[in-house]
């Protein structure tokens, strides 16, 4: 993960909005994992 910083940003950012929003439930790994998605697609 040292070599892909902004994968360890996307995980921490949608970890946080992930809970934030569903209550607790950990699914902000997946958000995450989508939104990082789009980002590498698109470059």
């Amino acid at each position: 993960m040292g070599s892909q910083p902004h994968l360890v940003a996307g995980l921490l950012v949608g970890t946080v909005l992930g809970v934030a929003l569903f209550r607790g439930v950990p699914v902000g790994p997946l958000i995450a994992a989508g939104i990082i998605s789009l980002f590498i697609g698109k470059s």
